[in-house]
């Protein structure tokens, strides 16, 4: 029980507080992915962007986090190069543009914001 209050407020922290839910529509982006592990502040870094019919790709170097969204979960795939790195299903959240996901098993919470929104 005390692993899921811990990242319920880490999730909570790494997001900052809750805005109106705003997802952004399909298209190219800039963005920045944060990822934190365990209690550690999040590292964060420019990332590319897409979005289309419910599929976002994240693109960090060579890294690429594909995430398939539908319902309240997504499942991500890592991939480097032609490398599978890591598979996991998580839930996830929107909030003015931002995507969040924690994987609970590994203890790594994410944040993906789409930088270049219209409107911002």
């Amino acid at each position: 029980m005390q692993l899921k209050v811990f990242f319920v407020g880490f999730a909570i922290g790494l997001g900052g507080c809750a805005l109106p839910q705003r997802v952004p529509g399909d298209g190219l982006y800039n963005g920045e992915l944060c990822v934190a592990m365990g209690t550690q502040p999040p590292n964060c870094g420019a990332a590319a962007l897409s979005l289309s019919h419910g599929r976002a790709k994240v693109r960090v170097s060579d890294f690429v986090y594909d995430l398939e969204l539908h319902g309240a979960q997504l499942d991500v795939m890592l991939i480097h190069g032609s490398t599978l790195v890591d598979v996991f299903s998580a839930d996830y959240s929107w909030e003015n543009g931002v995507l969040r996901f924690v994987d609970n098993d590994r203890r790594v919470a994410y944040r993906v914001r789409f930088a270049d929104l219209p409107g911002q």
